[in-house]
């Protein structure tokens, strides 16, 4: 692979496709700026299949990968989710999902940074972040998805209160509260250290059916 990677780099071009097990050698080798693009990418759980030479993100980072390439572990996921879709009425029914996705995409909340990954609040980094609250800087973009929601919450049976998430949720499930004329709430990530020391506030749910907006 060297000997190919060398050819490849005297010729002018940017890097080479190689296995992660590769890429430090070629980087010590050849030059720390010349790219490796590795494929054989597998996460700890997935099956190998066909390929024997596989390593995990993370260790392809460790190796010095430059760029990764997934394709088994996502299209499998794929997959079953779409198998999933048409084995489920409701799903394979329902305009809100690519109606949400495509509102979000509109009013640019939906950001690519492969080179400098964005850090969720899991820790994980990830090259793409979907800022959900940019909805509410958009009369149009939010109306339009709490109309969604409330459509979908009408194929449910009747709800008694509309709770939201902190902080998120929160402006969603009150202006469905209003639109249906129903009492809501929110719901802390722990409960405060002050006063009632509640982590539910607003409308009582115990006993209750709930809603939750996320």
């Amino acid at each position: 692979m060297l000997h190919y990677a060398e050819l490849a780099y005297k010729a002018g071009l940017d890097g080479v496709v190689s296995s992660p097990l590769e890429s430090r050698m070629i980087h010590n080798e050849i030059s720390p700026d010349f790219l490796t693009v590795t494929p054989g990418i597998r996460l700890s759980e997935s099956k190998h299949n066909d390929q024997v030479r596989v390593v995990t993100p993370k260790r392809a980072r460790m190796l010095g990968s430059d760029y990764i390439v997934v394709g088994r572990p996502i299209t499998e996921v794929i997959n079953l989710f779409q198998r999933i879709m048409k084995l489920n009425d409701y799903g394979r029914a329902s305009n809100m999902y690519p109606s949400v996705a495509h509102t979000l995409l509109d009013i640019d909340a939906v950001k690519l940074s492969p080179k400098e990954p964005f850090t969720w609040a899991s820790g994980i980094k990830s090259p793409i972040y979907c800022d959900n609250r940019q909805i509410l800087g958009d009369v149009k973009a939010h109306r339009k998805v709490i109309q969604l929601l409330i459509e979908e919450l009408g194929k449910f049976e009747e709800t008694d209160v509309i709770v939201g998430t902190a902080t998120a949720g929160i402006p969603h499930a009150t202006l469905i509260a209003d639109r249906l004329a129903k009492p809501s709430a929110y719901v802390r990530g722990s409960k405060k250290a002050h006063g009632t020391a509640r982590q539910i506030e607003g409308a009582a749910v115990k006993g209750k059916r709930v809603v939750s907006s996320t």
